[in-house]
């Protein structure tokens, strides 16, 4: 068999050496020019969530740390795209028994980058989970209103118990899930869905734990006492005692109804509207609220807590109209170097207001004004005010017809001089 000549086996190994060397060379210039193009950096991303994996029959109770901070190196493209769900920070606690444990952290990128981890471990507190079967209790928080019970049987949860579960501390306190009603409202059946509370034995919530299920239906049959009737009330207003001039714009009153209790044959031949006592409307021309009982017309029959009955009665005046006719219209503010020359020089005023007020009202009560001292030489349109002498809470509404007033203001030397030629004509 003959053997490569020594000579050929050297130019062999020659050229492969230039050949490696001329690759390494080539991947050197590649990456220098990656470098240049695509640079390495470092991008932090904080407050990245821990997610723990916990043990079979264990709960996490505690841990020093729930999130971390992230470092990632890599090509700025790459570092560009990131986002924070691209980072999985874990602590796994597969193995670990009870108590307290220092766990390193394990970090991963969904892309090609290195990721540093502060603080690279942290440590936790696991304790035995427990499970188990509670009764359900029903605590009224606020009872029914005067008048009404609780029906026959009581509230009826849709079930007898439920699951609680939680550290073994915890859950080992709770005695009972509670359901807590609130009854002031209520004065019929009525079913609601209610969260439950886990309580101890001295009745105080237990956080940290989970019921199963966490809300609940409870019925709640509510009647009314048989000693107590609920029975209508009407205010006796004396409407023919009002002063003459005004009228009863409003009444209302509270409650409307109260709960009067007695003997079962007198409740039942009860009338079904009971009047307060008598409210007299003399000498009243303004509103007012007045406190007053309820007569039962029967000693056999009281109402509930001596319950009073709040009135409030609306008075208004009754309203009228008056129109004054011809009334002369006047003005202020002239400069003494001028005269006015108003067109025309009388107005209609027409007034509605409180009857009482209006209809001892005279023409002389009034005064038409137009203020002329802003005013230069030269025609001019104003609107005037009216002047009286009553209550502006008895006046409705002012009107005048016209609405304006043509005002022409000349100087006065010049109407003198105007003047005093028809004078000597005359």
């Amino acid at each position: 068999m003959s053997q490569t000549p020594a000579p050929a086996r050297a130019t062999t190994s020659r050229n492969l050496v230039w050949f490696l060397t001329s690759l390494f060379l080539a991947f050197c210039v590649w990456f220098i020019a990656t470098l240049d193009r695509d640079p390495v950096n470092e991008r932090i991303f904080r407050n990245v969530p821990i997610l723990f994996t916990e043990t079979d029959g264990l709960i996490l109770t505690s841990q020093s740390r729930e999130s971390a901070t992230v470092t990632v190196r890599a090509p700025q493209t790459t570092l560009s795209r990131l986002v924070l769900d691209d980072i999985l920070v874990q602590a796994s606690l597969h193995g670990l028994g009870p108590g307290e444990h220092s766990v390193t952290l394990q970090t991963s990128v969904t892309r090609n980058a290195i990721p540093d981890t502060a603080p690279r471990s942290i440590f936790v507190h696991l304790e035995p989970l427990l499970e188990r079967e509670v009764p359900v209790s029903v605590e009224v928080t606020l009872p029914l209103p005067r008048g009404f019970e609780i029906g026959a049987g009581g509230p009826q949860p849709m079930a007898d118990s439920v699951m609680v579960s939680g550290p073994q501390h915890l859950a080992g306190e709770v005695i009972a899930a509670r359901l807590s009603l609130n009854l002031s409202q209520r004065r019929n059946d009525f079913r609601d869905e209610l969260r439950l509370q886990a309580v101890n034995a001295d009745g105080d919530v237990v956080s940290g734990v989970t019921l199963a299920p966490a809300m609940m239906q409870v019925d709640v049959p509510v009647r009314t006492r048989s000693d107590i009737r609920q029975i209508s009330v009407q205010p006796n207003i004396l409407a023919d005692t009002l002063p003459e001039g005004f009228t009863l714009s409003s009444v209302a009153y509270n409650p409307q109804v109260v709960l009067v209790s007695g003997e079962p044959e007198a409740l039942d031949n009860a009338p079904d509207t009971l009047f307060t006592e008598a409210v007299s409307l003399e000498g009243r021309n303004n509103s007012f609220v007045v406190q007053t009982h309820v007569i039962t017309g029967e000693e056999d029959l009281f109402v509930f807590g001596g319950q009073g009955i709040t009135v409030s009665i609306g008075i208004t005046p009754l309203l009228t109209s008056r129109q004054f006719d011809q009334t002369a219209v006047e003005y202020i503010g002239l400069a003494e170097d001028r005269i006015a020359s108003l067109s025309p020089e009388t107005v209609t005023v027409l007034i509605t207001g409180a009857l009482i007020a209006l209809e001892n009202m005279s023409a002389s009560d009034l005064h038409v004004l137009v203020d002329l001292q802003e005013l230069g030489e030269g025609s001019h349109s104003v609107v005037p005010d009216v002047s009286h002498s009553l209550d502006t809470d008895d006046i409705d509404n002012i009107s005048i017809l016209p609405s304006g007033i043509d005002v022409t203001i000349s100087a006065a030397e010049v109407a003198s001089e105007t003047g005093g030629g028809a004078g000597d004509s005359a």
